[in-house]
Order: C-alpha cells, then sequence, then structure tokens
C-alpha cells in the first residue's frame, strides 16, 4: 500500500510541475519572441512533450496496481487466469463473426482469459472509432467478453440494444455472411429495446427462448451502458457500451493510513468484475440442460 500511494503522489506532484512549468514557458516565450506564429509551434511541442512525461508517470502507477492487486484478486475469484493489462482481444476475433463492427481505429488493453464455473471466458476494455471526414468519433467504449456457450447453433444471431453503433447492419456486413435479416422475436418488451439480426430466423427463435429473453432484459436493467449479444460459433460475445476503463486506480484518493486500504481496493476491483460474473450466474451458462 505504501508503495501505491508514493507512486500515486509522486505522479500528482510531476503532473503539477510539468503543466506548470510548461505554461510559464509559454508565457515567457509569447512576451520574449513577440512572434505569435513561433510561440504557437513552441505551444504545441511543450504539450506534446509535457504530456509524455506524464503519461509516463501514470504508466508506473497504473503498472504497479494492476501486476499487484487486480492480477491477485482476479486469480482468488476465477480459475486458470491469465492476464494482460497491455494486451487485449484482437480485432479480427471480434470482426470475423461478420456482426461485430470494428471500426476505423481499434485499441484493446486489460486481457482477462480465465475459467468461471466452469465455463471459459475472456474479456477486455475495447475502443472502436470511426472516421468521419476530417475527424473521428468513438462508437465504443467499454468491454467486450466472450464466453464458451453450452447451447449449439448453426448460425449468427445478433441482440443489441437500440442505438448501439458497434453492430453491422445489412449493408456492411461480412462477406462470410451471404445474408442477414433483422427479425422481431414473440415478446414486445423484448422488441422495443432490442434490434434482432440472424441469417436464419428460426435459429434465432431457437437460441432466444422467453426465458433467455427475460435474463437478457434483467441484466440489461442491471448494467450501465448500452448491451450487445452476438452468438457465433458457440460462443457468445457480449458488449458494453459503458464509456469506462477498468481496473484503472485512484488518481485524487489516497491509500493508506488516512485512505483507501485494501479492502476498499478489493471491493472496488471486485464489483468490476461482478459484470463478468453475472453474464454466467444471471444468464446460467453453466447450465448443461440450458433452456
Amino acid at each position: 500500500m505504501e508503495e501505491l500511494e508514493r507512486l500515486r503522489s509522486q505522479y500528482n506532484k510531476k503532473a503539477a510541475i510539468y503543466i506548470a512549468l510548461g505554461v510559464i514557458v509559454d508565457i515567457l516565450l509569447i512576451i520574449l519572441t513577440g512572434n505569435l506564429e513561433l510561440a504557437k509551434l513552441i505551444i504545441t511541442i511543450t504539450i506534446f512533450v509535457v504530456g509524455i512525461k506524464v503519461a509516463i508517470e501514470k504508466d508506473k502507477y497504473r503498472k504497479y496496481y494492476k501486476e499487484n492487486f487486480v492480477k491477485n484478486i482476479l486469480e482468488d475469484i476465477y480459475d486458470r487466469v491469465v492476464y494482460n493489462p497491455t494486451k487485449g482481444i484482437e480485432e479480427r476475433v471480434l470482426s470475423s463473426t461478420g456482426l461485430i463492427r470494428t471500426g476505423t481505429t481499434y485499441s484493446s488493453e486489460d486481457y482477462i482469459g480465465a475459467s468461471y464455473h466452469g465455463i471459459n471466458f475472456e474479456q477486455s476494455d475495447v475502443t472502436i472509432t470511426v472516421k468521419q471526414g476530417k475527424s473521428s468519433r468513438t462508437i465504443f467504449k467499454g468491454r467486450w467478453m466472450i464466453f464458451d456457450f453450452n447451447k449449439r447453433f448453426k448460425s449468427n444471431v445478433m441482440v443489441a440494444q437500440k442505438g448501439f453503433e458497434a453492430v453491422t447492419t445489412r449493408s456492411m456486413i461480412s462477406r462470410k455472411i451471404h445474408s442477414v435479416d433483422k427479425i422481431s422475436t414473440e415478446s414486445e418488451s423484448f422488441n422495443k429495446r432490442f434490434d434482432v439480426y440472424a441469417e436464419e430466423g428460426h435459429d434465432a427463435f431457437y437460441i432466444l427462448t422467453p426465458v433467455l429473453m427475460e435474463r437478457i432484459m434483467r441484466l440489461d436493467m442491471s448494467h450501465k451502458g448500452q448491451l450487445a449479444l452476438c452468438f457465433h460459433n458457440n460462443k457468445l460475445y457480449v458488449g458494453i457500451n459503458d464509456k469506462k476503463d477498468f481496473f484503472e486506480p485512484s488518481m485524487k484518493l489516497s491509500y493508506g493510513d488516512n485512505g483507501l486500504g485494501y479492502e476498499d481496493i478489493v471491493e472496488s476491483i471486485k464489483d468490476e468484475l461482478y459484470e463478468i460474473t453475472s453474464f454466467v450466474d444471471d444468464l446460467a451458462l453453466d447450465d448443461d440442460l440450458y433452456i
């Protein structure tokens, strides 16, 4: 805890010093040179250098937190844990479904591979952006999870909360999929909240039983952000677009005797891991007689 607090304090102090020095240098340059264009160039360079310095200090702090706290807690909860803070689910894994849109730029980190109640899963933080003219827009920032699924199916099905952008439409569908149709289920409340796309309508009805649809709606209500579920190659892909980065240490709150204790860190990380365990528990993915 002492080392964690030392790194947090060091980051905050150095960040403040770097930013203050950058502002002072920029002001002096404007006053001394009187050349606004030159000053703009140097200000840009200063901001870039300061940003790198601050990022280096932040990475030291984040790395220590993840390697010494997150990894240990993961191993307490899950079996066969593989954790890599700097890697994530590869873009090709999501794009291979033909139903998940991976945009113009794709980045991922905080990879977890593990088993929970006998169900193997992967998860990572993912950010997806699309280019629009000269600017870019983020269409997904959250986490994607991939679970083994006990129910076998022949074709792909996508269930996406209305407004969820990281899903392909019929005009953007992968060449690997011959066609995809938007279908309606027998549940009006489900149809109002979700769009369902499937290669074969009967496969969608085979997967989306009334029990499963009810469970999906309950999960949707208990999670912040937009939800999507993709059933592909006997796996369940779950995306939660909630604009969050997971497993990040506090930058403001201190650690130690006068701040957050070890138990607080454990509870914080367990709360974030609840999103993984809740899908296994609430969707009963560990039930061999899945209905």
